[in-house]
């Protein structure tokens, strides 16, 4: 399934598809497909702020904030939004598919395109994935210098606190709390800077008014953990900068209690026979 829908992806398929789709002017996208629920407000600072596996919510705030030269960033909401919808990609019956597109009008102009792929694993299972894909265009007159960030706060299992994050390369993260454990990684291009933080400082950092460079940060932390990437970009004019990526749950499943009670017995049972099956060897 996740190779079909990069295929796609790389051949743009997903994005003519989603921006065919019928325009939709509600403010709260909603995505299903199997067991998982995605919601995206492309309205506001908000932006995914749900994300249910097996009915449970592990997401709080995912969204994404620009910069054009040395002044504050902004995020992308602030954009005038030209259409976002919701689609079905797979032609399965499931709106599984989001898209948004931003155009920044004028001599300095750019358009930005987001699309979301969620990809649900089976009932019961605590799996689910998501494909996400922006591409920014240089559509003014002279070149392009953005940078670009997205911002990440992950609630696992509905629980603000008790999680662990780190970023143990320049592309990927992972955060985990108990049996639950998400993971990106930016499959290309290998962001500019990042950032684990607790929560609000990275948020706070972003909306301050102040022009931010993520701090590359990159040692696990416990407790409300948040995290960041950013880009930085420069486009001649009619240039395309894509960024790919892939945020993975999963839930560790561990065994009921007689099932782990009997495979420790068929292990026991199995000593003695390795035992004589080396000592027959020997």
């Amino acid at each position: 399934m996740q190779s079909k829908l990069k295929y796609l992806l790389s051949c743009g398929v997903l994005l003519s598809l989603a921006f065919l789709a019928t325009p939709a002017h509600a403010a709260i996208m909603t995505l299903i497909d199997h067991n998982a629920l995605v919601e995206v407000d492309p309205t506001s600072q908000s932006g995914l702020s749900t994300w249910t596996v097996d009915g449970i919510d592990h997401m709080y705030q995912q969204w994404f904030w620009y910069r054009q030269g040395n002044v504050a960033e902004k995020s992308i909401d602030t954009l005038p939004l030209v259409t976002s919808n919701v689609f079905d990609p797979e032609f399965d019956g499931s709106d599984n598919g989001f898209f948004a597109r931003y155009q920044q009008p004028g001599v300095n102009g750019f358009r930005l395109d987001l699309l979301y792929t969620l990809l649900g694993g089976d009932n019961g299972s605590g799996t689910a994935d998501l494909a996400e894909q922006i591409r920014i265009r240089n559509t003014g007159e002279t070149t392009l210098n953005l940078t670009f960030f997205q911002y990440c706060d992950f609630d696992l299992s509905s629980v603000p606190a008790g999680d662990t994050g780190a970023s143990f390369n320049a592309n990927s993260v992972t955060q985990s709390n108990g049996v639950v454990v998400v993971a990106e990684t930016v499959v290309t291009p290998v962001p500019a800077r990042r950032e684990v933080n607790l929560f609000s400082n990275t948020l706070t950092a972003l909306n301050d008014g102040v022009a931010t460079n993520l701090n590359n940060n990159a040692a696990a932390l416990d407790g409300d953990v948040t995290w960041a990437f950013q880009w930085d970009i420069t486009l001649p004019v009619g240039g395309t900068f894509i960024i790919s990526k892939d945020k993975h749950i999963q839930t560790i499943l561990v065994p009921e209690p007689s099932s782990a009670l009997l495979a420790g017995l068929g292990l026991m049972g199995l000593v003695p026979l390795t035992r004589r099956m080396r000592r027959k060897a020997g």
